[in-house]
């Protein structure tokens, strides 16, 4: 366009990069970046969060922390911090994802229940049950993955009662506990030798097996 002796306006270059960022070609989405730079045209914070998204999506973690960084905290989006939690769980450094999430639980901004849902996996597959629970209270709908996995988490640190008390939350927000639920809570309370417990929930486990095959 420019060789042509039309210089491109910022809407046309915002456009460009944001289709470029989301078709992961970073490379030529930062030579727009740089050229808007260099024009000292004003940042627009939705076009950082594009710039940052894109980022994330290609594994390029150190310079969406650097662009988040140059960003005013107030101004971060939503969709920013949920972009940098699943693009730092992507490469499974969740101590940097915390610290997103921490940021962002301070700026007012909550995450999506999938968002929520990537960082308990992380946390999961790193033994950080406990942590992962903690982000359950937040006021966050989470999702019934969620719950699986922390309540598989709890059953496995035989914390039983905690992972009771999640089932009626679960149940309480709508979801229905399936068989891999039933099967974490019996192994649970069949290591602490609680027969009781092992037994009333293999009942409630076939009654579950009956619905599921009637539907």
């Amino acid at each position: 366009m420019e060789s042509s002796g039309c210089v491109p306006n910022f809407g046309s270059r915002f456009l460009l990069i944001a289709a470029l960022c989301e078709e992961g070609k970073m490379g030529k989405a930062e030579e727009l970046w740089k050229e808007i730079r260099f024009r000292g045209l004003k940042l627009d914070t939705v076009l950082c969060s594009f710039m940052i998204r894109g980022y994330c999506k290609s594994g390029e973690m150190m310079k969406a922390e650097e662009l988040y960084r140059e960003m005013r905290f107030d101004a971060c989006s939503d969709a920013t911090y949920e972009s940098l939690i699943n693009g730092y769980c992507r490469v499974a450094d969740i101590d940097s994802a915390m610290l997103i999430y921490n940021d962002m639980r301070r700026n007012g901004c909550r995450p999506e229940g999938l968002t929520l849902e990537t960082l308990i996996t992380g946390l999961y597959d790193k033994g950080m049950i406990l942590e992962a629970l903690k982000t359950m209270n937040h006021g966050v709908c989470p999702t019934e993955k969620c719950y699986e996995l922390l309540i598989k988490g709890l059953c496995m640190e035989r914390k039983m009662e905690e992972a009771l008390k999640l089932r009626a939350e679960m149940v309480g927000n709508g979801f229905k506990p399936n068989l891999d639920f039933y099967d974490a809570l019996i192994e649970g309370y069949l290591s602490l030798g609680n027969e009781e417990m092992v037994t009333m929930l293999r009942k409630e486990a076939i009654e579950t097996q009956k619905e599921e095959e009637e539907n």
